[in-house]
Formats: C-alpha cells, sequence, structure tokens
C-alpha cells in the first residue's frame, strides 16, 4: 500500500511539472490598411509597431497557450480559423486563450466589428494576421522549457472611470475602477531567470486618433519593460475595462483629450508608468503550481426588448453610418418577417493551474465591476478576470449601468444587436464564470501510468 501511495505522488508530481514557451511575432502591415472603426483612408503609418505574443503552458499532460495581440478585437470569425488551424498542433478550442488589447489605433480585421461594409476589409491583412498568430502558437509549444510560474501585484494610477453621467463618454474620478496590475512571471526552473511576464490591466487604451497605427500606451509599457529587462517579452493583456480609460484630460479636468498628433508624451509616460508597475512587482511573487486545466463555454445572454420598428426607420437615415447600418439591418429583417433573437450566445474562458489560480476569459467589452463580482465568490483563489477574450460580442454593462444608461449601454447597435443587453446578463455571466471555474478545480487529476 506505502509503495502504491508513493507511486501516486511521484505521479502526481510529474503531471503538475511546469513547463513554458513563449514567441513574439510581428503584426505590422506593409501595405496601407483600413483603421478599425475610423472612417479615414488606409494607412501604413505607424507610431508603434504591432505585437502578437504566445505563452504555451504544458504540465506533461494539457497544454494551454495564452495569446495578447495589439489588435482592436479577437472577434468570432478570426478566433474560429484559428481554431480550426490549430487542429494539426492538437490543440481544441478550449487549449487556446486568445485577448485583444483593444487599442483604438488598430488595423481593421473583423466584417462586422471594424468596418461598416464587409467590403472594405482587407482580407489579405486579415490572413496575414491569422498566419503568423498559429505559427507564434507553434513556436511557443516548440520552445517549451521546465519553468516555475508565479504571480504579483502592484498598482499603476494612470485610468480613470469614463461614465460621467453625460450621455457621452466623461471622467468620473469617483466611479469604479481597478488600479492593480495582476502579473504572472515565466522563469526558468534552474536559474531562476526571467522569461517572460503578463501583465493584466483593466483600461481602454484609447488614447490615440490620429489616423496612424500602433499600440497605444500597451505598446509603450512594452518597449520599456523590455529596455528595463532585456530579452524578457511582456505580453499586456486587457482586463475588464470597458468602462475605463487612460486619465488624459483637458484643462478643465471635465473633458477627456487624446494624442490627435505626433506628439506621444502623455501616451508614452503612461506606457512608461505600467512598465514600471510590472517591475515593481518582481521579486514579489507567489508561486503558481499544479496540474493545468481549462474549459470554454458557450452560454446565452439575454437582451431586452427589442426596439420598435419606428426606431429602425429613424436610425436608417441617421448620419452616423454604424447606426444607420444597424436601422437597416433591422428594417431587412422585419420585411422578412424574421424573429428577431431574444438572446445571444457569449463565451467564457477557464484555466486553473493547481488549486489557488484561475485565469477568467470573457467575451466583449466588459464593465471592471464583473472582475470584482468574480474574485469575490471565488476567494481566496488567486483569479484573473480578462476581458475582450476570444470574442466581441459588445460592451458588457452591469445592471446597474443598463439601468443608468449612457454610451455603452446604448452602443449596442455596433455589433447588430436587436436590442440593449438585458440587467439579466450580469448574474448570468458571473454565475457561469464561478461555476466554471469551481468546475475545473474538481476535476480529478487523471493518471497516466
Amino acid at each position: 500500500m506505502r509503495l502504491c501511495f508513493c507511486l501516486f505522488l511521484a505521479v502526481l508530481r510529474a503531471s503538475a511539472a511546469l513547463e513554458a514557451g513563449v514567441a513574439v511575432t510581428d503584426l505590422t502591415p506593409s501595405q496601407p490598411v483600413p483603421l478599425a472603426w475610423r472612417t479615414k483612408p488606409p494607412t501604413n503609418q505607424v507610431y508603434h509597431p504591432l505585437r502578437l505574443k504566445a505563452l504555451a503552458l504544458a504540465d506533461g499532460q494539457t497544454r494551454v497557450v495564452l495569446v495578447t495581440a495589439d489588435i482592436g478585437y479577437f472577434c468570432r470569425e478570426l478566433t474560429e480559423q484559428i481554431h480550426t488551424r490549430v487542429r494539426r498542433l492538437g490543440l481544441r478550442p478550449h487549449q487556446v486563450f486568445l485577448n485583444a488589447s483593444h487599442h483604438h489605433s488598430a488595423p481593421a480585421l473583423c466584417p462586422v466589428d471594424d468596418v461598416v461594409e464587409p467590403g472594405a476589409l482587407d482580407y489579405g491583412y486579415q490572413q496575414f494576421v491569422l498566419g503568423r498568430a498559429v505559427a507564434a502558437i507553434e513556436s511557443a509549444l516548440a520552445t517549451r522549457q521546465p519553468a516555475r510560474l508565479a504571480t504579483a501585484e502592484s498598482t499603476c494610477d494612470v485610468c480613470i472611470n469614463r461614465r460621467g453621467g453625460d450621455r457621452d463618454i466623461s471622467p468620473n474620478p469617483a466611479g469604479p475602477n481597478d488600479r492593480r496590475v495582476r502579473v504572472l512571471t515565466v522563469r526558468d526552473a534552474g536559474s531562476g531567470a526571467l522569461r517572460a511576464a503578463v501583465s493584466l490591466f483593466a483600461c481602454h487604451p484609447s488614447d490615440v486618433d490620429n489616423g496612424q497605427l500602433g499600440a497605444d500606451f500597451f505598446g509603450f509599457a512594452q518597449t520599456e519593460f523590455e529596455r528595463r529587462h532585456p530579452g524578457v517579452p511582456l505580453l499586456t493583456a486587457q482586463g475588464a475595462g470597458g468602462n475605463i480609460r487612460l486619465a488624459h484630460l483637458d484643462e478643465s479636468g471635465k473633458r477627456f483629450s487624446r494624442t490627435t498628433g505626433s506628439h506621444f508624451g502623455f501616451v508614452r509616460e503612461a506606457g512608461a508608468k505600467l512598465a514600471e508597475a510590472v517591475s515593481a512587482a518582481l521579486g514579489h511573487e507567489t508561486p503558481v503550481e499544479g496540474p493545468i486545466r481549462s474549459s470554454l463555454l458557450e452560454i446565452r445572454i439575454p437582451l431586452d426588448e427589442p426596439v420598435r420598428i419606428s426606431e429602425a426607420r429613424q436610425a436608417a437615415s441617421s448620419p452616423d453610418p454604424w447606426k444607420a447600418r444597424w436601422g437597416q439591418r433591422l428594417l431587412d429583417l422585419a420585411e422578412r418577417h424574421a424573429e428577431l433573437p431574444r438572446n445571444v450566445p457569449y463565451w467564457i474562458h477557464a484555466i486553473t493551474i493547481g488549486a489557488d489560480f484561475a485565469a477568467v476569459g470573457l467575451d466583449g467589452e466588459v464593465f471592471v465591476e464583473y472582475a470584482g463580482l468574480i474574485e469575490k465568490q471565488l476567494a481566496p483563489m488567486r483569479v484573473y478576470v480578462f476581458g475582450y477574450t476570444n470574442a466581441s460580442l459588445a460592451y458588457i454593462p452591469t445592471a446597474r449601468a443598463v439601468g443608468e444608461g449612457g454610451y455603452e449601454v446604448e452602443a449596442f447597435y455596433w455589433w447588430l444587436l436587436p436590442a440593449r443587453i438585458s440587467p439579466a446578463a450580469e448574474p448570468r455571466i458571473v454565475d457561469a464564470a464561478v461555476s466554471l471555474v469551481k468546475e475545473l478545480r474538481q476535476t480529478p487529476v487523471r493518471l497516466r501510468l
């Protein structure tokens, strides 16, 4: 009996020994491409390179890959193509965790989310990005080496809540915010040398609006961190930052400013502060150990009552091309007597390592409060909640925010939804995310003798 028990422990420890591999690839276009969500002409002028980075993790039985990319969205069209292409690597969808930084000077990649007309998309560039993403995933898997993982935490005070009470976006210093910088470090198992770091920070990188391509303050953070730590890539992941923005204010302090020219002082400084916060967290790390488990869940979240046909007609003649597209879409559906959906599909992704760490990836532009709601129910686990992961349904406001209204609540037409997200979506998402993590924690380790 004692021999069997020792054999059990040996296999269990072997199954939990971690390996990690990292790959970095460039996404900067060489030819002019359209910018996401903009009516400006296509450009290949770049103020900061665009990159995609992949971190592969394995425990001897299970492999997962975390991808961060300097793009606007991983919409379903992109994600499903990546899922198809990585099948040859033996990866299932739940093993590939795709997070977009959502910077607002990104190239257009998604036919519904990024451009008014699908024909305006540069599909050649889209395929270039898909090819680079799959190649980075493959390279990260191929370069795995024994590694030690750990979490660390710091703070960075460069962002502010942007729901200030106006119908449009305005600063709200008293509003919900999350100044934490959550860090996942990857160190060599033998020497302890830092090989890579993942930073999770909830904030819209929407400062630069000068008609050029670049990665906003996340890109400058990568550059500064890698200057401080040569050869160590920083994967800048986006958190639940749907209602948070860089605190770049005008002289009155009541309105937001943006970088519209060639002077990047504010956004560069914000990136440097984020890099400094990540660096400050190093050396204050708590190990992450144990077997890896992952799951990708699709649920349905409810919508409010569909809009009236009169609203659709009015929208169809709007000078806003996105609203006009939406209004015409609803009129076309009404003409065909098509039934409007009352709920929509929504993806939740979870990765657990051991019993103490979980990464939760949420679809869409998730409000910052979701991170706290999920973390609270899973305490004392260390839970990192990512927004903008795998898909881009819409803004995902809280139930309270839906009652308040405002830009993010009313902008559902960008994604061609027939109605606002229902306040009942909040408990549905939170409960499903919490349950998914708990189920993964309770999944028994399978021994292979």
